[in-house]
Parts: C-alpha cells; sequence; structure tokens
C-alpha cells in the first residue's frame, strides 16, 4: 500500500525529486556507518586484538519512491528516472527528513519499477553514501582579523576545513593548536585540510607552507590565532556528524 500522504522529496545531483513527479513514500530507516577497524588473532591467545581508525565505512540511504501524478506514462518516468540518476560519482544528496544536513552518495543501482496498471508506479532508490552527514552551518565561512578569535565545533567529530590565509609576505595561522608557516602568502593561500593540499587558484602552493599536519576543528573550542604577513583568515569549518 502506498502512503501518497507523505509528498516527501529528496535532491540528488542538483535536481529534486519533485520535480520529475516522484515522493517518497516512507521515513528511510536510521542506521549508522560501520567503523574501520583492523581485527588481528594471535595464536594462543584468547579473543582479538583491535585497532580501530579514526573512519567510517561507506552507508546505504534507501528510498521507497512513487510517482504522485493522476496520469502516470511509464515509459517517460523511467526515462526521466534514470537520466536523473545516471550522474557519474558522488553528488550532493538531500531529503526532507534531516533538512540541516547533506550527503555525498553516487547511485550504482538498478532501477527496478513496480507498475500498478499504469496508473501509478513505485521502486526503491538505493543511495552508496560517504559516512559523513555534513552540517549545511558548516558550509557558512567564517572570518577572522589579525586579532584571532574561537572557533566552535557543534560536533563530537573533528572537522576538516577549507582555509583561506590572506596577507603579504610571511606569516603563520593557528588553528586548534597547530600551526601553519607560510613563507609567502601572495595574495592568498588556500589550505585545503581534507585533500592536504594548498594552493592558489590554480596554482600549487604546497612548496610555501611549513606544517606537522594540517589543521582540523576539534570537538569544542579552537583557537584562531594569525601572525606576521598573515592579516586575515576565513575558514569554512566542513562540520559533519554520523
Amino acid at each position: 500500500m502506498i502512503d501518497t500522504s507523505i509528498k516527501a522529496c529528496l535532491t540528488w545531483n542538483g535536481k529534486n525529486s519533485r520535480d520529475l513527479g516522484i515522493y517518497i513514500s516512507q521515513v528511510p530507516n536510521l542506521s549508522r556507518p560501520q567503523r574501520k577497524m583492523k581485527v588481528v588473532d594471535v595464536d594462543g591467545r584468547n579473543g582479538s586484538l583491535v585497532f580501530p581508525q579514526k573512519a567510517w565505512n561507506n552507508i546505504t540511504r534507501s528510498y521507497a519512491i512513487f510517482t504522485g501524478e493522476q496520469t502516470w506514462d511509464a515509459e517517460r518516468y523511467y526515462d526521466a528516472l534514470v537520466e536523473w540518476l545516471s550522474a557519474d560519482g558522488y553528488q550532493r544528496l538531500e531529503d526532507d527528513f534531516e533538512p540541516d544536513v547533506y550527503r555525498l552518495a553516487y547511485f550504482a543501482g538498478n532501477v527496478d519499477i513496480v507498475n500498478f496498471f499504469g496508473e501509478s508506479g513505485t521502486a526503491t532508490l538505493n543511495f552508496n553514501c560517504k559516512p559523513q552527514k555534513f552540517l549545511k552551518s558548516g558550509e557558512k565561512a567564517v572570518s577572522f582579523s589579525s586579532g584571532g578569535g574561537v572557533l566552535r565545533n557543534p560536533t563530537g567529530f573533528e572537522a576538516k576545513p577549507l582555509i583561506v590565509v590572506r596577507g603579504s609576505g610571511s606569516g603563520t595561522v593557528a588553528i586548534g593548536g597547530v600551526s601553519v608557516s607560510i613563507s609567502s602568502i601572495g595574495t592568498s593561500v588556500t589550505l585545503d585540510c581534507e585533500n592536504q593540499d594548498a594552493y592558489n587558484g590554480s596554482t600549487n602552493r604546497n612548496n610555501t607552507i611549513t606544517a606537522s599536519t594540517f589543521p582540523v576543528l576539534k570537538p569544542g573550542n579552537n583557537t584562531i590565532a594569525l601572525t606576521g604577513g598573515a592579516t586575515s583568515v576565513t575558514i569554512t569549518p566542513r562540520f559533519w556528524r554520523l
């Protein structure tokens, strides 16, 4: 039985399912990704040795969908649905049930529509998602001047921000106790802490930075400090949770 009262939608690959006349018929199951860990069994020793990682496996997000129009053309819906789902690689995935977060997902499954005598259709869409649920609030860039400040991570997980340092000459930016020295800021240097890369536009700037590691935003308050020729910093936090 199709519950047509929900009328919830999902957005993937830049298109809302409502634009296709397709809606979600039930609330997706709550599930959490499995933590990555190495388990080693040693001969003659009770139990196993466990080496957990600060990383999690991908997770499947399933949506039961139905067509919401009175007149239904099975071939037209099928063609539109397949075209929508045919994008390559990870795409942004959002739904009406968790409006404050988004996921990065790809679709690699088949599309099997149940046809109810040409009057309506149902299907289940399974998206393979990265483990993180990214907070939309973490997409908002926060700027600090030479006086520095504090940036609070509201989650229990370390975030890997996008950092843009501006100024001239050489300078240092310290975030959450990790200092990055930049020998030549130029107009600006961007630090992508997720990809561990430094650049300015298409120009590689990794040879201008010195740091023990790329900064992360730890749970709670993170102190931001600028010295030398670094006059301002803009941080896109990329907060996430599971």
